[in-house]
């Protein structure tokens, strides 16, 4: 049985205020066949909160996450020479609110659409009315013991 993990973080650039919360999620746990979201849009939809807009500093920051973890073969929110999310946000330019929803394993965006949405603080993320942009990556690549891998990051910003 596989089990996916999902990590979450959130980074106040002003006050550099932070958590990161772990949940693992079961492959099988309530996840039908068909996908209910399709994007982070959709979910926000679903919900009733105002669309973003994809903003290129933080998608190049979600390829280089994506790209990182797959590389290292390890889902995490520390980076290159341990840069960490808050690092990382200074370096790309951004500042103000952002979080971080990465995932491991999901093959589809639904799919991970539909994880993040069942945990509460990946949902609060994409969901925080204050969030006005995104970006978000996905790269494939072999694991020695689990195969094909997709790794994905979700960087949100206000």
């Amino acid at each position: 049985m596989r089990t996916f993990k999902l990590i979450f973080a959130v980074a106040l650039v002003a006050g550099l205020t932070g958590c990161t919360t772990t949940n693992v999620l079961n492959s099988s746990s309530s996840k039908s066949s068909q996908s209910k979201y399709k994007s982070v849009n959709d979910v926000r939809r679903s919900f009733g909160r105002s669309t973003l807009q994809t903003d290129s500093r933080l998608q190049r920051m979600a390829n280089e996450q994506a790209r990182f973890m797959a590389r290292s073969k390890r889902m995490r929110h520390t980076a290159v020479s341990g840069q960490t999310f808050t690092v990382r946000l200074k370096r790309s330019g951004y500042s103000g609110l952002a979080a971080e929803n990465i995932a491991e394993g999901y093959k589809t965006k639904g799919e991970t659409m539909d994880a993040w949405v069942r945990s509460r603080p990946h949902r609060k993320n994409m969901l925080n009315r204050r969030m006005k942009r995104y970006g978000l990556g996905v790269v494939e690549t072999d694991h020695p013991t689990r195969g094909r891998r997709k790794y994905w990051a979700l960087i949100l910003g206000g």
